[in-house]
């Protein structure tokens, strides 16, 4: 092996190039028209369950663990594309044996019922921490009391969420 070759990348290098390559070209692309978007990257390691992540301006998706949510992964950067160079952080967790993760975007809280009240984040973590005896009946519980919520209301915006679980 030669003494020049090049280190591979970390995890964390990784997801935090891809997050600062995204930005810019967002941003020096559409920087005019004000164009962003919110987003959340993480690599993960099935064997370990270590998963580098950055949530970039994204609703905080729960990690749960034993039907409670054992932390939010909030934000460690602006949007991608609203600030050129803009600074983020890459964080870690790790997933225990059943820990889940769910990812959502915040079409699933601010769908309406009838009256106006939206289905709100209170809620969707209320499903989502309720012990669940697999990913189908979380995604079905969930699916179920939003789409209860916003029948005969209004859904103005996309409804996309995913879990993830180690088994």
């Amino acid at each position: 092996q030669s003494s020049n070759a090049e280190k591979a990348p970390s995890p964390e290098e990784l997801v935090l190039e891809t997050v600062q390559r995204t930005n810019n070209y967002i941003a020096e692309n559409h920087g005019e028209t004000g164009m962003f978007a919110t987003m959340f990257i993480g690599l993960l390691n099935p064997a370990t369950g270590e998963m580098f992540y950055v949530n970039c301006g994204h609703e905080p998706p729960p990690l749960v663990r034993n039907g409670k949510i054992k932390q939010l992964l909030r934000p460690s950067g602006l949007p991608v594309g609203a600030m050129e160079d803009s600074p983020y952080t890459c964080n870690k967790i790790t997933f225990q044996k059943d820990d889940y993760l769910f990812l959502y975007t915040d079409g699933i809280t601010d769908g309406l019922d009838s009256e106006g009240n939206s289905f709100s984040k209170e809620r969707l973590l209320d499903c989502v921490a309720a012990n669940h005896t697999s990913l189908h009946s979380l995604v079905k519980r969930v699916e179920d009391a939003f789409f209860s919520h916003v029948s005969g209301g209004e859904v103005t915006d996309d409804v996309t969420f995913l879990a993830l679980k180690r088994g």
